[in-house]
This record gives structure tokens, C-alpha cells and sequence, in this order.
């Protein structure tokens, strides 16, 4: 992949910060049902294992943040006619939780859904857009959760 030759530190900081991702269905209500429309992709890093470091303001946490729209960017395929991404970098959060041993960690989360129609059910464009996405973490050697 070309963004792993052009940003070689990539790698490294996927290591340094503990980046890993996560994959999610998006739904919508539709027909007295839940319709599935999109997956999910979050992206989370660390830097402190301390779980009382909760300052978005920290410079370090602006740096994996940094870091992981810098991965969001390269991992994202080029959109087509079908498919549409939005990168959000949650830019003022901190999160944590005891699934993760309560350390803190920031989040950039990829949705993948249809271009035209936002309660379309997904179909092959998506699914194979999510498997690109995967297949380009695993280049950067981002583990999923």
C-alpha cells in the first residue's frame, strides 16, 4: 500500500499508541424492523495507562488522534458511485472503558454506507468496502478488538 511507503512512521505509531480497530453494523428502523445500512470503523489509540488521564486537551492525545486520522485517510478506498465514507475524529473526547483495562483512549470512527440513499440496505459495494478497509489495517498492523 502506498501510504505505508509514504508514511513509514505509521507503523511504528501503531505500535506506540496501541491502535486498534473495531467494526460495527449500522442500522436504521424501517418496517417495524432494524435494516441494516453501513458498518462502523473505529479506530482507538493510547498513550497513558494511567485511568485518571482524561484531558482532552493533552498534547500526546492530540498526537494519537493525529495518528489515527493519518490511518483513516490511507485506509479509506477511493469512493465510488455507490459507496460513501464520513471520517469523524471526535476531536474533544477521551474515552474509556473496563473491556479495555479502563485505559483512556481516543477515537476516529469510519462509516461506510450507501451514496444516494442513506436507509439503503447494504449491499456488495459496502461489504467489500469494509473488507479493503480491514485488509489495509491489517498492512499497518492495527489489530482488531
Amino acid at each position: 500500500m502506498a501510504c505505508v511507503e509514504v508514511v513509514p512512521n505509521l507503523v511504528e505509531l501503531v505500535r506506540r499508541y496501541h491502535i486498534s480497530y473495531e467494526v460495527w453494523p449500522e442500522y436504521v428502523v424501517a418496517s417495524g424492523g432494524l435494516q441494516k445500512v453501513g458498518f462502523e470503523v473505529e479506530l482507538s489509540g493510547s498513550h497513558s495507562p494511567d485511568s485518571s488521564h482524561l484531558d482532552p486537551t493533552c498534547t500526546t492525545c492530540k498526537q494519537v488522534r493525529a495518528a489515527l486520522l493519518a490511518i483513516a485517510v490511507c485506509v479509506v478506498p477511493s469512493p465510488g458511485n455507490s459507496v460513501s465514507y464520513e471520517i469523524d475524529a471526535h476531536s474533544q473526547s477521551i474515552m474509556s472503558s473496563p473491556r479495555l483495562g479502563n485505559r483512556p483512549f481516543v477515537t476516529v470512527t469510519v462509516r461506510i454506507f450507501h451514496a444516494q440513499r442513506a436507509d439503503h440496505s447494504i449491499d456488495a459495494c459496502e461489504a467489500d468496502c469494509q473488507k479493503q478497509i480491514r485488509a489495509h489495517l491489517d498492512e499497518f498492523g492495527v489489530c482488531e478488538r
